[in-house]
């Protein structure tokens, strides 16, 4: 065997064909890592996007619905100029629609969430009752209550969607 003599390649030729080998596994590796990348990045966004229109939608609802319940609670057949208790009765309907839509945009089994339901509830079963027993429910004390709750559930979702959850 003549000296020097490795088995018929030399060292540069190896180096070439693993040079060629990583530049041809690089070649395909690398837009499937750019795929999942775009991929994980744009599911993000469209979550985030959603969070972010779920936290309009709730915040919209809420204002709405604590705005058309005051305007209810005032409403009084007597103030109607033909005495009819239509106008009150179309607000009560209107609160009523917010309280179940704010309903739907809740989740069960989440804490807060669960309390701002009962709380919009309590608030919407009042509109229904005689003054008298009215008067033994607080409801500015509920809509303080629903405010604070209804801030934490935002804050809540705003971290989730600064975090990219």
């Amino acid at each position: 065997m003549p000296r020097g003599y490795n088995g018929g390649m030399e060292f540069g030729q190896w180096m070439q064909i693993i040079t060629a080998a990583i530049a041809g596994l690089a070649i395909v590796v690398g837009p499937l890592v750019s795929l999942y990348v775009a991929r994980r990045q744009i599911r993000a966004s469209v979550v985030s996007n959603s969070r972010q229109q779920w936290i309009n939608n709730l915040r919209d609802s809420l204002s709405e619905f604590l705005a058309k319940q005051m305007m209810a609670r005032g409403l009084t057949a007597k103030d109607n100029a033909d005495d009819s208790p239509l106008p009150r009765l179309e607000r009560i309907e209107e609160v009523t629609r917010l309280a179940f839509k704010i309903q739907l945009l809740l989740s069960q089994g989440e804490k807060d969430q669960d309390e701002l339901e009962d709380l919009v509830f309590a608030m919407l079963n009042t509109l229904n009752q005689q003054k008298d027993e009215n008067r033994k429910f607080d409801a500015q004390a509920c809509m303080d209550r629903i405010n604070l709750v209804a801030r934490s559930v935002i804050k809540a979702e705003w971290k989730r969607v600064a975090s990219g959850e």
